[in-house]
């Protein structure tokens, strides 16, 4: 019979342990840190005009970039608020798709992503003046 010999098992060195840990956290603070291009994909789609009506030129929406991230400029023709000047509203990016304005504003609503170039807009005016309801499929060009 064969007698099995004894074999050592080298253990790891301190030094490449500690090289190992430090490692792992430098690369995950960079992926942590590095920026998601997810969303700035996302936010160069919603960005232009978007009609309601193709017959109609005076019931389009526009939408640009803010000042921070994730915020644009909504610009409400004056045709769907029923007045005879249109509204700025600041929308805020809530979830992927969907954006809501700011609080504080006297026009509140959602502009939500349904399909490719397809969004809808729901918004609500309350003033002492007047009160709308704001429902609108909208289309890219």
């Amino acid at each position: 019979m064969i007698k099995p010999k004894a074999r050592t098992v080298a253990a790891p060195s301190p030094l490449r342990i500690a090289l190992a840990v430090t490692l792992t956290v430098v690369v995950s603070l960079v992926l942590l840190v590095a920026p998601r291009p997810s969303h700035a994909a996302g936010d160069t789609e919603i960005l232009g005009r978007w009609i309601s009506d193709k017959n109609d030129p005076a019931l389009d929406y526009a939408i640009a970039a803010g000042t921070a991230p994730g915020a644009f400029v909504l610009t409400v023709p004056a045709k769907a608020l029923g007045g005879k000047a249109g509204e700025t509203v600041i929308l805020q990016r809530t979830s992927a798709g969907r954006f809501e304005t700011v609080k504080g504003s006297i026009l509140r609503g959602s502009f939500t992503v349904t399909g490719p170039r397809r969004a809808e807009f729901k918004a609500m005016e309350n003033t002492k003046q007047s009160f709308h309801i704001i429902d609108q499929l909208l289309e890219r060009p």
